[in-house]
């Protein structure tokens, strides 16, 4: 069941991703990110603040303005994304790697696509009570940053 919806998210993503590629909007624009321009917004750049010199791991980065915008603001950004539309469109030299915890991971895994249990630090999981700590999520986001610089490294 869980197979489903993600392939029929995947799928979505990837409609969004050809799609996306080719607009010229207030969110989407290659050909002005081409022409030197940043993707990222006012708000975005004030928030995070300076990033000169400091490691960013960009979750659904689709095919990779915002994180090539944070790379021309001195970030050493990775993307990582799950539309393969996505990343085929950006061009880019592609490793792709598995990464799935708990119960989904070992069955995915069990189904010969192997999927690292990797933790998020929660706790409580599966109960009305489950949370994360905001230092064990500061934590788990460190181990996944030193993961995704190792499997860039393979």
């Amino acid at each position: 069941m869980v197979e489903k919806y993600f392939e029929a998210n995947k799928k979505m993503w990837d409609e969004f991703a050809k799609e996306n590629f080719k607009v010229e909007n207030e969110y989407y624009s290659v050909k002005e990110f081409l022409s030197g321009k940043s993707s990222l917004k006012a708000f975005e750049l004030q928030e995070v603040g300076p990033v000169a010199g400091k490691s960013l791991l960009h979750l659904q980065c689709h095919f990779g303005l915002d994180t090539l915008s944070w790379v021309r603001e001195g970030a050493n950004a990775k993307g990582i994304d799950f539309s393969s539309q996505a990343i085929k469109l950006a061009r880019i030299g592609v490793k792709i790697h598995s990464i799935r915890g708990g119960t989904d991971g070992a069955k995915l895994s069990s189904k010969g696509i192997p999927t690292p249990n990797i933790f998020s630090g929660g706790l409580l999981f599966h109960s009305r009570k489950e949370y994360i700590p905001t230092l064990a999520l500061q934590k788990a986001s460190e181990v996944l940053i030193h993961l995704a610089n190792l499997w860039i490294k393979l």
